[in-house]
Order: C-alpha cells, then structure tokens, then sequence
C-alpha cells in the first residue's frame, strides 16, 4: 500500500492561497491614492522651495561672489545660504512629510556647506559625525515625542 503525501492539495486549494489579481490591483491603489493624497496636502512646501531655489539660482546668476562673501561675517555668503536653507527645509519636509526631518536635514546640508565655504577642511569623519549628532537628535525627539502621546 503506498503512503499518500500529506503536502499534495488539490488544485483548488492550492490557488485559493494566492491573491487574486483584482484584490491586489485594489490594495495597490488605494495605497497610491493614500500616497498621493499625503503628499497632495503640502504641494505649497514644493512651490516654496522651487521659490527658494529660484532665488539661489538668481543670485549665483547675477551677482558676484565677491558682493556678498562678507556680509555678517567674513567669508559667510549670507544672502546665498538663508534661501539656501529655506530650499532644503521646504524640499525635505515634503520628501519627508516632517518638518522637524526636514529641518534637520536642510542644517545637515546648510552646515557642511558653511563650513566648505569658510575652507575648513571637511573628511568623511567630521561629514559622519555631524550626521551622526542630528540623527542621535532626531532619535532622542522622536523618544521624546512618542512617550507624551
């Protein structure tokens, strides 16, 4: 007498375990509509930045370096890193739909190109560990917020 397989199924049950093509289909865009309908929220952060980057792109097109390399500060480009910065934030929290994430990583970019600016010799290490203190910040937030709610 031979022994039947206990991992046969017939083939109606096995089918039966797979999503239908339909029911995915229907999955799939109702998270795209959620996607679309997160993000349509904030198209003014898009608008704003491509503003920002507007005014950056006037200011590297039209006026020379020398003009405004001293403003507050020796070597500092004010007029050049605040729409800069602007930019970045409005641009990353509409990436991240966070603001306080996009603000961080606007001063992570904002920062690095500062200090570019000012020659201070920029390696890898000083790039990580500037990144590494806003991401242990955005850590150490995120902990924070989490055990007031």
């Amino acid at each position: 007498m031979l022994a039947r397989s206990r991992l046969k199924r017939n083939l109606e049950e096995s089918h039966s375990s797979f999503p239908k093509p339909e029911s995915r289909e229907k999955e799939l865009s109702s998270v795209f509509r959620a996607v679309k309908s997160s993000y349509s929220k904030h198209y003014l952060l898009l608008v704003l930045a491509v503003i920002s980057y507007s005014s950056v792109g006037y200011i590297l097109h039209n006026i020379p370096p020398e003009q405004i390399a001293h403003v507050p500060l020796p070597l500092a480009y004010a007029p050049l890193h605040i729409p800069l910065f602007l930019g970045n934030l409005f641009l990353f929290s509409f990436i991240f739909l966070h603001t306080r994430r996009g603000f961080l990583f606007a001063l992570f970019i904002s920062l690095v190109t500062f200090l570019k600016l000012q020659l201070f010799l920029i390696s890898t290490t000083l790039i990580l560990s500037i990144f590494a203190l806003l991401l242990v910040g955005e850590v150490v937030l995120t902990l924070v917020n989490s055990k007031r709610k």
